[in-house]
């Protein structure tokens, strides 16, 4: 089983536009540059301006969303990382102070206050690998299970970061929602 979804950077890029129809810089905050190339060719083919900010620590949160706010960037998407992850809530409330939309993979980060996440459910990818745990050990080789991609994914939306941002999302991006958060 497998979470990465080469397309996921691109289709979370689609969702920015579509709620915030100003944008044309998006700030994008991961803690190492092995997806940079991946993301900033994304936002090339939609014509987004990529400011790719690394953060090491908890330290450097702060000054990513600083970062972002200077270089008029206007959202941003957040890589999940351990760090990313941890420091959700701060890294939202920075986001909202700044009036900056934000977009990730995890459902978490949209419930800590990050305008919407969108990316693959996790209970259908953990059911899954029960079920290749169960073939392996009912005697099938792990190495003739194919591996698999997500099929199913989640679009959450943060209306009360949506109303703090004073942002309107149109009908057509509402309908897209599989979860609302407040």
């Amino acid at each position: 089983m497998t979470v990465m979804v080469p397309q996921l950077g691109q289709k979370q890029l689609e969702l920015l536009q579509m709620a915030v129809p100003r944008l044309q810089r998006v700030a994008a905050i991961m803690t190492k540059m092995t997806d940079g190339p991946k993301l900033q060719d994304a936002a090339q083919k939609l014509s987004l301006d990529l400011i790719i900010l690394l953060v090491k620590d908890h330290s450097d949160i702060a000054k990513a969303i600083e970062t972002a706010t200077a270089e008029r960037a206007h959202a941003f998407l957040a890589l999940p990382t351990p760090l990313i992850y941890e420091h959700r809530a701060e890294l939202a409330r920075r986001a909202i102070d700044a009036g900056l939309p934000s977009v990730s993979v995890l459902p978490a980060l949209a419930e800590a206050g990050f305008l919407m996440s969108y990316g693959a459910i996790y209970d259908t990818i953990v059911r899954r690998a029960a079920e290749y745990v169960d073939k392996i050990l009912k005697g099938a080789s792990p190495r003739d299970l194919p591996i698999e991609q997500p099929r199913d994914f989640e679009f959450v939306v943060n209306r009360a970061t949506a109303k703090a941002l004073g942002i309107e999302l149109p009908k057509t991006l509402l309908l897209r929602v599989t979860r609302f958060v407040d």
